[in-house]
């Protein structure tokens, strides 16, 4: 059962109410009726034979961000809710797991796609044993009200408390480091030492760049200092003409080279929370998120209890001279 095709259907047959006020609460009315039948689909295709049935079952088919935080609470978690927790993810998130050290976790291909899943999919406000519960607070408005920059200080509060957890609870850092495949290392290699080598995430997500000519003023700047630039690009729109390399690299290689090379230079996006560690060598544009409440909820040194990530609103904040010469003075 497509949830896509069903929530269409319903929306169209709402929209045929003649009196507006009506449409909205006649179409969450038919979306109602027909998410059991969903839930139980899903359930009973993806998750019904590998369910801890004793245990606390977490589904995370967000970004990078939620599920990096979850594995960082996972020994938390499971002292809080005195049982094991079982993790389901996407398939793009597994290199996670290996940092972590995680091993009770099971690979969902749907997580992949992109499914709108209904806003009421939680249908209890904390995580049940037996039960698929969605970490994410768009699944929980019905039964969790405080969502947000309204109630919290950043977004590490609010997913502790969608958990059930203290706000004050630490998190745990990654236990392993990830190593570059061979090929990678070698591709690596041809252009220069690791500690010459600065990596540009520029996608927040696949649309999100910010100002390419800043980043192409950057880069240029970067190798004239003598240093090589590896820009990480999934959409080819968004290559850089002065970067030494453009490629959607493999997550492990990605990820093993972070936290390798001289310095990262990220739009934010939930792979910046992965990259937290590198502290004063990590360089953060907010420019996805487009008003103060958000930037600050979202703010990685908040997050982490750090003050020594480099964080900007957006690229006026500094200039591509004086980052590059930050850069090379690290």
């Amino acid at each position: 059962m497509n949830f896509d095709k069903v929530h269409n259907l319903n929306k169209f047959l709402s929209n045929i109410a003649i009196i507006k006020p009506l449409r909205k609460k006649l179409r969450i009315f038919l979306d109602t009726i027909t998410i059991g039948f969903y839930i139980k689909n899903i359930e009973k295709k993806t998750y019904e034979k590998y369910l801890l049935k004793d245990g606390y079952n977490l589904a995370l088919r967000e970004g990078n961000g939620e599920t990096f935080l979850v594995c960082s609470l996972i020994d938390e978690l499971e002292k809080t809710y005195k049982a094991k927790v079982k993790l389901f993810i996407k398939p793009s998130h597994e290199y996670l797991m290996k940092m972590f050290a995680i091993k009770d976790y099971v690979v969902v291909k749907d997580f992949s796609k992109k499914t709108i899943y209904p806003v009421y999919l939680n249908k209890t406000p904390l995580p049940q044993k037996g039960n698929v519960w969605f970490v994410k607070e768009r699944y929980n408005k019905e039964t969790n009200k405080k969502i947000g920059w309204k109630y919290f200080n950043n977004f590490r509060e609010e997913i502790l408390n969608l958990l059930g957890l203290p706000l004050t609870t630490k998190l745990i850092a990654p236990v392993n480091k990830l190593e570059m495949s061979k090929d990678f290392r070698e591709t690596i290699n041809r252009y220069n030492s690791l500690d010459k080598i600065i990596l540009f995430i520029p996608e927040a997500n696949l649309k999100s760049v910010g100002n390419l000519e800043y980043w192409e003023k950057l880069a240029s700047l970067l190798k004239k200092a003598g240093y090589s630039v590896i820009s990480n690009v999934i959409c080819k729109e968004n290559y850089l003409k002065n970067a030494d390399l453009n490629e959607d690299f493999a997550i492990e290689d990605l990820i093993a080279l972070g936290f390798n090379c001289k310095s990262i230079i990220s739009n934010r996006s939930g792979m910046c929370d992965v990259f937290n560690q590198r502290g004063k060598a990590l360089f953060v544009f907010d420019t996805a998120y487009k008003i103060k409440q958000a930037k600050d909820f979202y703010n990685l040194n908040v997050m982490f209890n750090r003050n020594d990530i480099n964080e900007y609103a957006d690229e006026t904040q500094i200039s591509p001279e004086e980052l590059a010469n930050n850069i090379t003075e690290l």
